[in-house]
């Protein structure tokens, strides 16, 4: 809901409200962007400060900063606004995400310890090319930011005309050679409809990467050594609610105090990902423990 101001967190507030059917999912407020651009402008320092403040005060668990005016690839916000933004978001415990594709951008981002880089796909573009090209990804492996490489977006807007999608393509498969783990699974849905979510894993596996991978990209770290060492934690009580969801309720595990939104499909991931996840595939489907799909069918 670019442009539409608190409209994700009224969105994200729908799912304490019964009978209604809205997905469940960390809902940012709007994007902050410079003027010229769309969405919410914050030009300078102290309006910086003011957008954060904004966003906190309508409980925003999610700080959404735009540093690409209009798809172009360029500076936008300077240091010391960018230094503001992520500062004082993190002091009030909101993350940020930041919609990047220039370089020496995403370089003092990750400086700044932002919590991640939205798209930038000339991250590793040109590695082949020029060696020096590596200084993005070196950053990037020795932080905690995650990348979120939106493969579907480019894969269904420029697919077979060059562009970003050959780039974002180039700069993935980089990164898996480099062994990277912090990239996560986001395919900036709306580019392609709204209930094919699963083409950015789809999409993930045709570029190189193995399931065992896409599926720990897709959890929140909930799969793999990772989601196993998180799984122990909770199970002792231990996990700090605040990292175990960023929506307010704590998912990503089958355990008692966690939300029950569960689906099942027919298909096998190992074989046939494409069809384990397509829509027929999928014969079961619960949300906030009610049951919304039985056998194929739905029921609502």
């Amino acid at each position: 809901t670019e442009g539409a101001g608190d409209a994700d967190t009224a969105l994200r507030r729908l799912n304490e409200v019964p009978f209604t059917q809205v997905p469940r999912a960390p809902y940012t407020r709007t994007r902050k962007v410079l003027t010229t651009s769309r969405a919410e402008v914050a030009d300078g320092c102290e309006e910086c400060t003011k957008a954060i403040y904004a966003d906190y005060r309508v409980r925003s668990r999610i700080f959404d900063v735009s540093t690409r005016p209009g798809g172009v690839s360029m500076k936008t916000f300077n240091y010391e606004e960018l230094k503001m933004m992520i500062d004082t978001a993190h002091q009030y415990g909101v993350k940020v995400a930041a919609h990047a594709t220039n370089n020496d951008t995403i370089i003092q981002l990750v400086q700044l310890s932002v919590d991640s880089i939205e798209h930038g796909y000339d991250i590793a573009s040109n590695i082949s090319a020029e060696p020096s090209a590596r200084e993005p990804l070196r950053t990037l492996a020795q932080s905690n930011t995650k990348w979120v490489p939106s493969l579907a977006a480019y894969f269904t807007m420029n697919r077979g005309s060059g562009g970003p999608w050959e780039r974002a393509a180039q700069s993935f498969q980089a990164t898996l050679e480099e062994g990277l783990d912090n990239i996560s699974c986001g395919g900036d849905t709306g580019a392609f409809a709204h209930g094919d979510n699963a083409l950015e894993l789809i999409v993930n596996g045709e570029t190189g990467n193995r399931l065992e991978e896409s599926s720990e990209m897709g959890s929140m770290d909930w799969e793999g050594q990772k989601g196993n060492e998180r799984l122990a934690s909770v199970g002792d009580l231990k996990e700090d609610p605040n990292i175990v969801g960023d929506n307010e309720v704590s998912f990503g595990a089958v355990r008692r105090g966690f939300i029950a939104d569960l689906i099942a499909t027919s298909g096998d991931f190992a074989t046939d990902f494409q069809g384990a996840v397509s829509a027929d595939s999928i014969k079961f489907v619960m949300k906030g423990g009610k049951v919304y799909k039985r056998d194929g069918i739905a029921l609502v």
